[in-house]
């Protein structure tokens, strides 16, 4: 497993400003290995979508460079996927022409038949079977979303790039779709993944909503041990005693505290703060 498959090395983003410029960040060293998942924390504003827009392609870098499978990045690549806050689909192609689309753009030798079947894997997937033949303007908000999830993870990339890609969603379609998004990423892709969200499960309890994170990731340890683990990152951002609260009772800061909480859990090997 390579040491280095993603390299950020000492990027900055400077934006022109009246008088002079505005640095969203500056000397930003950041590196991950195959298959890793790395969790994105921080304010508003702090540059957490400019990174990914950085990573993705999409932008790029006042200085420093950015480094995946050992080739700069100079440009968007069908080996990292985006799921962007918006759901950006092709307005005139239906659920099953948009993640075909995206499919036949990758594998341009591909038969119909092969694209259509492997679409329709990842629209099952989402929860959108019976929705194949609809166009945007017919599906709700959350169905788009999910049609831009299906469409991201249909191209098999090295790379995924989430940005807030539950937001739109409702709670229940929330959960299902991350439990099979990481069903799919079984041993056999060894993808690196880079998500931000501040999205908690409204039905869980803060006990529960870090829980869940932990046991995703620990698939066999018993209750009692996620509980204690659990409970461990609670008390270190100071939630000790709202275990039991859901997040409708919690303050926007104690929201905040939710998802560092469930973020450091899960000890991933690097966090972007």
């Amino acid at each position: 497993m390579s040491e280095h498959f993603i390299s950020i090395e000492g990027i900055a983003r400077r934006f022109p400003a009246h008088g002079g410029t505005t640095t969203v960040f500056e000397d930003l060293w950041l590196s991950m290995a195959r298959g890793e998942f790395v969790c994105v924390i921080g304010h508003s504003g702090c540059g957490k979508t400019t990174v990914l827009n950085i990573l993705a392609g999409l932008d790029v870098p006042s200085s420093g460079a950015v480094i995946v499978d050992g080739q700069a990045i100079e440009g968007p690549s069908l080996d990292r996927a985006v799921i962007f806050q918006s759901h950006a689909l092709l307005p005139w192609r239906t659920v099953l022409g948009n993640v075909a689309y995206a499919i036949s753009s990758k594998w341009r030798d591909w038969p119909a038949a092969q694209v259509t079947a492997h679409a329709q894997k990842f629209i099952d997937l989402v929860g959108l079977t019976g929705a194949e033949h609809k166009r945007p303007a017919e599906l709700s908000g959350g169905m788009k979303q999910r049609v831009g999830i299906a469409r991201a993870l249909s191209i098999e990339p090295k790379i995924m790039l989430m940005d807030e890609p539950f937001s739109a969603l409702d709670a229940p379609s929330s959960g299902a779709v991350i439990v099979d998004a990481k069903a799919i990423e079984g041993p056999s892709l060894d993808r690196a993944v880079i998500f931000q969200s501040h999205a908690l499960l409204p039905w869980r309890t803060v006990l529960g909503n870090v829980a869940y994170a932990v046991s995703s990731k620990w698939r066999d340890w018993p209750i009692t041990q996620v509980t204690a683990h659990a409970q461990k990152f609670i008390d270190l951002v100071g939630l000790t005693g709202a275990e039991h609260k859901r997040p409708a009772e919690l303050s926007g800061g104690m929201k905040q505290r939710v998802g560092i909480a469930r973020a450091l859990s899960i000890e991933p090997k690097i966090m972007l703060m």
